[in-house]
């Protein structure tokens, strides 16, 4: 930073310790330096061994583990200990794919080992892996735009060095986020058991000691019908008080006509009825708002309208039609019938466990959002959870009002998960100053 940074107003300068007013720094930045040096925490220990006797004695715990104590050294050290005379593996899930990259960067490689036996490895969702058949399809494709060839050349560019195929080793642009969907590993357009960089990413995985995911990945890949998380015996959720969050919004939907037309390469019939189908939408959205910008959330009185009815009868007629073509076009119609199918409920006349809201985007296209209600229940009613012996809810804030009650009310974890409470290490907090 001091050799390549230059800040170009003297008022910024003066923020730093050695800064001149042209603006070059001579000195240390203030921002680097400590006032007094930190003191290592006696409580890293505590966090260690009630991880470990947790995970011993196959039970929950809800675990607030402060500031300053070196939780995420003291929780891989007790699941490679318990790992050593068990081999069980365990899953830790993270609140974003930003704390993924600091754990991998910063705690992780000190206990990582040179075979993968024993390792730590970060789990992906099968959708962030390159397809090489669907790469080379691509690449192949007739009459391709300016845009899209320079994008299948880029791709075609970079794998023939990569080692992982994952998307994260490449940067993309906003246009070319979307277009990766022409050429990733695709469950209904690939036989996923030949994809050598997934497939490769799964031999990882079966070998680790722990698995590193984060929140919305781990929801989206329990709760796909093509689940390779398998014998997880020890669950880690980080960041407890942020999993119900993501969990929704991992679960959550978007649904419209351009962006289904965008996503599956569907036939005309099936997308004239698509038209009527958010046509109708559209129509219940201007009868009961009065401004293009408002949201309208779908309650009993709109599901008993008559243009409801009209709906359902679509929706169904619609998704008989993706039956009868299964057969003869698995991956165009099986795809998308998965993706309607998690809209099912909305539409039936069962007890409804999820929401809507119907919204215009700003070209006054209707757009239909799907959020689940139980989302909790659903998630841990799934096989995946039904194979762990231990979970773990741990963060730096849990407790509302010092008690765990209102987490384990929204997470649903029973009256049995025991309790632990480690406060912040005194050497970081007394530094800081309440604005």
């Amino acid at each position: 930073i001091r050799d390549i940074f230059l800040v170009p107003a003297p008022h910024i300068a003066a923020l730093f310790h050695g800064g001149t007013p042209n603006g070059r720094y001579e000195k240390e930045l203030v921002l680097q330096r400590i006032k007094e040096p930190l003191v290592s925490s006696t409580r890293q220990d505590d966090i260690e061994n009630a991880i470990h006797t947790t995970l011993k004695n196959k039970e929950t715990l809800l675990l607030e583990a402060g500031i300053g104590n070196g939780k995420y050294t003291a929780l891989v050290k007790a699941i490679l200990k318990h790992h050593e005379g068990t081999k069980e593996k365990t899953l830790i899930s993270v609140a974003s794919t930003g704390l993924q990259e600091i754990l991998f960067n910063t705690i992780f490689p000190e206990f990582q080992k040179k075979n993968d036996t024993n390792g730590i490895v970060l789990v992906k969702e099968m959708q962030k892996y390159i397809s090489p058949k669907r790469l080379a399809a691509y690449v192949d494709k007739p009459k391709k735009t300016p845009e899209e060839a320079c994008f299948a050349a880029k791709i075609y560019l970079w794998s023939t060095y990569t080692e992982n195929g994952e998307q994260d080793e490449i940067s993309l642009t906003n246009e070319e986020y979307r277009r990766w969907e022409n050429i990733n590993v695709n469950p209904w357009q690939c036989d996923i058991t030949t994809e050598p960089y997934l497939q490769k990413a799964y031999k990882k995985e079966e070998n680790a000691a722990i698995l590193v995911c984060y929140h919305r990945a781990l929801a989206k890949e329990v709760m796909s019908p093509i689940n390779h998380l398998k014998k997880i015996q020890n669950l880690v959720i980080c960041e407890a008080h942020q999993f119900e969050k993501q969990v929704v919004a991992a679960t959550s939907r978007i649904y419209s006509l351009d962006i289904i037309r965008e996503r599956f390469p569907i036939p005309e019939a099936i997308t004239q009825k698509l038209e009527f189908f958010f046509g109708m939408l559209g129509m219940i959205f201007n009868t009961f708002t009065t401004n293009p910008g408002d949201s309208l959330l779908i309650q009993d009185s709109h599901r008993n309208s008559k243009e409801w009815q009209q709906i359902r009868e679509l929706f169904f007629g619609l998704v008989e039609q993706l039956k009868e073509g299964f057969d003869s076009n698995t991956s165009v119609y099986g795809e998308l019938l998965e993706e309607l199918s998690i809209i099912e409920n909305l539409f039936s006349n069962e007890k409804q466990t999820s929401s809507a809201v119907l919204y215009q985007n700003h070209e006054e296209q209707i757009r239909l959002r799907y959020i689940p209600i139980e989302t909790m229940d659903t998630l841990w009613n799934m096989d995946f959870f039904k194979e762990q012996t231990s979970r773990i809810f741990m963060s730096s804030i849990m407790r509302v009002a010092k008690s765990f009650d209102y987490i384990r009310d929204r997470l649903r974890i029973p009256e049995t998960a025991k309790e632990c409470v480690i406060p912040a290490n005194p050497e970081i907090t007394k530094n800081l100053k309440v604005i």
